[in-house]
Formats: structure tokens, C-alpha cells, sequence
């Protein structure tokens, strides 16, 4: 998956690992939601519970782009 930039990374997202609007059929939710099954998307301590909810909500709101420039949550400006 590439993180050149904001428009690739969310092109590689829709290349099959999140479908919008059906959180059961995104591979990021079904691998975030199996700890410690082979097909967990991460290795270590899986994503907390409220990551996951953020997750399977903007999976279910569509998957929508963020916002050109948009500054994430918690992240510094």
C-alpha cells in the first residue's frame, strides 16, 4: 500500500480492502476484529475498541475522502 500521498493511500483503501458502506465485507474491519487469527491486519496489540468503532463507521458512512489539508484528530497542526 502506498503512502506517497493522500490520493494513493485512499485509492490503495478502496483497491479491495474497504468496501463502502459494508463494514463485513472490508478486509480492514474483518482483520482488525480477529485478534490473534493469522489474517490480523497488524502485528502486536490489536486497535482498541474505540479505533475499531471509528473504523467500522466511516466504513459504514461510505468510506469518504478526507478533506484536502485536513489535520487528523490529535495530530499536531
Amino acid at each position: 500500500m502506498s503512502f506517497e500521498d493522500e490520493s494513493h493511500a485512499y485509492a490503495a483503501l478502496l483497491a479491495g480492502r474497504v468496501m463502502p458502506g459494508d463494514p463485513g465485507c472490508s478486509k480492514m474491519v474483518v482483520r482488525t476484529s480477529s485478534p490473534g487469527a493469522s489474517t490480523r491486519c497488524r502485528r502486536g496489540d490489536p486497535i482498541g475498541e474505540a479505533e475499531r468503532c471509528a473504523l467500522i463507521q466511516w466504513v459504514q458512512a461510505g468510506a469518504p475522502a478526507p478533506a484536502v489539508g485536513a489535520v487528523p484528530a490529535g495530530a499536531a497542526p
